[in-house]
C-alpha cells in the first residue's frame, strides 16, 4: 500500500511538471526568439569551426610553428589596450578566429601606417596581414584573399529631418567635405564631377566643417564614424546617404607563400556569414540613427522582453533539471545492461572476425613470445591448432635477435597511430621459407601490452613481379636489338642511296649547269638538301643506337657528356677508371640509357650550373657504380605526389641488370643519382 501511495504521488509530481514545463516551454520559445536578435549586438563566435584542409596543406602548416602578423595600429581595426596589455579590433579578432581554426601559433608585430608594413614585409619578417585593401600596386607584393568585411562610405549631415540626399542632384552651393588624398575623392571626382568637393587631411576635420557651416556634408568611412560619434562634438549629425562605394578589407598573404594564401582562403569561407556580420556590428556601431528612423522605442522593448524571459529561463532550467534527475535515477539500471550486453556482442564478433580472418594475426608479449595465433597464421605457418602459441619469433624469423626485437617494440610503441611495414621470409614449421608482408601494430588490452603482428603471404606477388621483371628485361633486350637493326638499316639504306643521289646530282650539275644559268642554283639547293638529310640519317641512327657503344660503355659515357654539353652549354665532368672490364651489349645499352635519362632529367628540371658523371669498381662489395651528380635547385619527395616514370623506368632497368638505384636531394642542394650492377656477374659475361 506504501509503495502504490508513493507510486500515485509520483504520477500526480510528474503529471504536474509536465503541465509547468509545458506552461513555461511556450515562454522559452519565445526568450530564445529574444535571445537570437540580441546576438547580432554581441561579439561573433570565436569557437573552432572544422575547416577541411588537405594532406598537403596541412602538412605545409605543420612544418611552420609561427605565422608573424603585421598589423597597421589605427582604431577600430588594431588597437592595443594599455589597462589590459593586450590588441583588439576587428582585423585581431579575424586572425584570432584564424589561429583557433588553423591549429597554429601566430606573432603579432605592430606597424604605425602602411608604409612601415611593405618596408616589413620587403624585408622577410612578416608573413600575413589583415584588413589590407587591394589595389594594383598592393598585387605586387600580396596575395589577397576575398573580402571578409565591407566598409560603407557614408555622407553625413546635419540631423534636419531632410532625408536621404542623393549626391547626383546636389549642386556647386552644396560644399561636400572629404579625406584627401584618398581612393574615395578620386571616385567622387570621377563618378561626380559637378560636386564642390572641400579637401581636409583627416575624417574629423570633415565633421568639424559640417558642423561650422563651412560645409554642407562631408563624406566618412564606417569605421571612422563608428569612433567619431561616440564623442559629444558631434552628437547632432545624421547618417543620410552612401555613396556606394565600399572599402573591402582582405586578408593578405606573401607572394612567395601559395600554399599560405589558399590555406587562408580555404578558413575565411568557413566563417558563417552571421559571424562576420557580428564582427561588423561589434567593432562598427553607429551612434547616428539613419535618416528617418527612430530605434530607441525597438531597443527598450527588446530590452524588456528580454528581462522576463531571463526569468523564466532560470525556471525552464531548474524544471528541466528536476525533470534529468528523475530520468536518470528510472533508466540508469536498464542503460548498464544494455551496455554490457552490447560490449558482450562486440567482444563475440571481434574474436569471431579475428578467427575466420584470411589475414594472419599474432598477439606478441614483449619477451617476443606468442600469446595468440589465428587460424590464418597457423595455416601460413604450417603449424597445427595452437601449435604456434607460446613460441619466440626467432622461430619463424632467424634474423629476429633480442636486440632487433626490443628495437621494433619500441618503435611501434613509440608510433602508435602509424604501424610498421616491411616485407621478409618467415621460416614454417616444416622448413620451407615464406615471403610475407609483416605490418605491426600496438595495443593495449587491460593491464598487459602486445605487439600485434599482421602476416600476409605475398609469394604469389613476388613471383608475379619477378615474371614481369624477366618479361620486361626481355621486351627491353627485344626492343634494343630492333633498334640496332633499324639503326643499320637507317645508316646503310638511306645512306647509300643519298650517296648515290648525291652523285647523280654532281654529274647533272657538270654535264647540263652551263646550259641553264638558274639549274646550277637549283642542283646546289638539292645537293644542300641531300647533306640534311645525310645529317638526319645520322642522328636518327645515332638515337637509335649510338655506335659509340662498340667502343666500350666510358667512351659512350664521355661521348654522351659532350653531346649534353653542345646542347645545354653546362660544363659535365667525367671521371672513368682505365681499367674497366668488358660489359655485355645488354649491360653496356642498360647503363647507357640510365645515364641519358638522368642528363635528360638534369637538363630539364634542376637548372645546375655543374654535372658530374662517375664509374668507379669495388672489388669489395663487387659492385660497379654509375654516379650521376647536379648543384641544381633539388627536390624533397612528397607523399601522395606521383611517381615520375624516368626515376620508375632507370630503377627497373638496374634491377633487371641485378643492381640497385639511391637518389639523394635535398631542395636547393642539388641531386645525386647513384645506380650499382653486381661485379661478378659483370666479370662472368666479360670472360664468356
Amino acid at each position: 500500500m506504501h509503495d502504490a501511495a508513493r507510486g500515485a504521488r509520483g504520477s500526480d509530481t510528474l503529471t504536474s511538471c509536465s503541465l509547468r514545463n509545458g506552461f513555461i516551454g511556450g515562454l522559452a520559445l519565445l526568450l530564445m526568439a529574444v535571445l537570437s536578435m540580441s546576438r547580432a549586438q554581441a561579439a561573433p563566435d570565436e569557437s573552432e569551426v572544422g575547416i577541411q584542409l588537405s594532406q598537403e596543406q596541412r602538412e605545409w602548416l605543420n612544418q611552420r610553428s609561427q605565422l608573424r602578423v603585421g598589423l597597421v595600429m589605427q582604431a577600430p581595426y588594431a588597437q592595443f589596450d594599455r589597462r589590459l596589455q593586450q590588441l583588439s579590433g576587428a582585423n585581431v579578432d579575424v586572425m584570432n578566429w584564424l589561429e583557433k581554426s588553423l591549429r597554429t601559433e601566430l606573432l603579432w608585430r605592430n606597424f604605425p601606417d602602411q608604409a612601415a608594413l611593405e618596408k616589413a614585409l620587403a624585408e622577410g619578417a612578416i608573413d600575413i596581414a589583415p584588413g589590407l585593401t587591394q589595389t594594383p600596386a598592393g598585387l605586387r607584393r600580396w596575395v589577397f584573399s576575398d573580402p571578409y568585411l565591407r566598409i560603407s562610405q557614408l555622407v553625413v549631415g546635419e540631423r534636419d529631418g531632410a532625408g536621404t540626399v542623393d549626391l547626383e542632384k546636389l549642386g556647386d552651393q552644396s560644399r561636400v567635405a572629404v579625406r584627401m588624398p584618398s581612393a574615395t575623392a578620386d571616385y567622387l571626382r570621377s563618378t561626380y564631377s559637378h560636386l564642390n568637393l572641400q579637401g581636409v587631411p583627416q575624417e574629423r576635420q570633415a565633421l568639424q566643417l559640417l558642423l561650422t557651416q563651412q560645409a554642407r556634408y562631408a563624406v566618412v568611412d564606417e569605421a571612422q564614424l563608428s569612433r567619431l560619434s561616440r564623442e559629444p562634438e558631434f552628437g547632432d549629425l545624421a547618417v543620410v546617404g552612401d555613396i556606394g562605394y565600399p572599402q573591402l578589407l582582405r586578408v593578405a598573404t606573401r607572394r612567395d607563400w601559395p600554399q599560405l594564401a589558399e590555406i587562408v582562403a580555404v578558413a575565411l569561407r568557413a566563417i558563417p556569414a552571421r559571424d562576420l556580420d557580428q564582427l561588423h556590428n561589434r567593432w562598427f556601431p553607429l551612434k547616428y540613427p539613419q535618416a528617418n528612423t527612430s530605434p530607441g522605442f525597438w531597443q527598450n522593448i527588446s530590452f524588456l522582453l528580454l528581462v522576463l524571459l531571463l526569468a523564466c529561463f532560470t525556471i525552464v532550467i531548474w524544471q528541466r533539471r528536476q525533470q534529468q534527475e528523475l530520468e536518470q535515477a528510472l533508466l540508469s539500471a536498464r542503460h548498464d545492461i544494455a551496455r554490457r550486453q552490447r560490449g558482450e556482442e562486440a567482444l563475440r564478433l571481434a574474436q569471431f572476425s579475428i578467427d575466420q580472418s584470411t589475414l594472419g594475426i599474432l598477439w606478441v608479449n614483449w619477451d617476443s613470445h606468442v600469446r595468440y595465433a589465428n587460424r590464418a597464421a597457423e595455416s601460413m605457418l604450417r603449424y597445427d591448432a595452437g601449435g604456434a602459441v607460446d613460441r619466440p619469433l626467432i622461430d619463424f624469423e632467424p634474423g629476429l635477435h633480442m636486440d632487433r626485437w626490443l628495437n621494433l617494440w619500441n618503435s611501434a610503441r613509440s608510433s602508435e597511430d602509424a604501424p610498421l611495414s616491411f616485407e621478409t621470409n618467415l621460416t614454417c614449421a616444416d622448413g620451407s621459407i615464406l615471403p610475407a608482408d609483416v605490418s605491426l601494430s600496438f595495443l593495449r588490452f587491460r593491464d598487459a601490452e602486445y605487439l600485434v603482428v599482421f602476416l600476409s603471404d605475398v609469394s604469389d606477388r613476388r613471383r608475379a613481379h619477378e615474371q614481369l621483371r624477366e618479361l620486361s628485361a626481355h621486351l627491353e633486350s627485344v626492343r634494343e636489338e630492333e633498334k640496332a637493326r633499324i639503326a643499320r638499316e637507317v645508316h646503310d639504306e638511306l645512306g647509300q642511296m643519298l650517296t648515290v643521289l648525291k652523285l647523280e646530282t654532281s654529274m647533272c650539275e657538270l654535264a647540263y649547269a652551263d646550259l641553264d644559268p638558274g639549274l646550277r642554283d637549283r642542283l646546289n639547293s638539292m645537293k644542300r638538301l641531300i647533306a640534311q638529310l645525310f645529317q638526319l640519317v645520322r642522328d636518327v641512327a645515332t638515337a637509335l643506337r649510338p655506335p659509340i657503344l662498340d667502343a666500350g660503355i666510358a667512351s659512350a659515357i664521355e661521348w654522351q657528356a659532350r653531346r649534353f654539353e653542345s646542347r645545354t652549354q653546362i660544363p659535365c665532368l667525367v671521371q672513368v677508371p682505365d681499367n674497366l672490364p668488358t660489359l655485355s651489349d645488354a649491360r653496356a645499352i642498360g647503363m647507357f640509357r640510365i645515364l641519358q635519362e638522368a642528363l635528360t632529367n638534369v637538363m630539364r628540371h634542376a637548372q645546375a650550373h655543374t654535372v658530374e658523371v662517375s664509374l668507379t669498381l669495388d672489388s669489395e662489395s663487387g659492385l660497379m657504380c654509375m654516379t650521376i651528380s647536379d648543384d641544381g635547385r633539388g627536390f624533397v619527395p612528397e607523399p601522395g605526389r606521383p611517381v615520375s616514370f624516368g626515376l620508375v623506368g632507370m630503377r627497373e632497368r638496374v634491377l633487371m641488370l641485378g643492381g640497385r638505384l639511391e637518389l639523394d636531394s635535398e631542395s636547393g642542394e642539388g641531386t645525386t643519382l647513384r645506380a650499382f650492377i653486381p661485379l661478378d656477374q659483370v666479370t662472368e659475361e666479360s670472360q664468356s
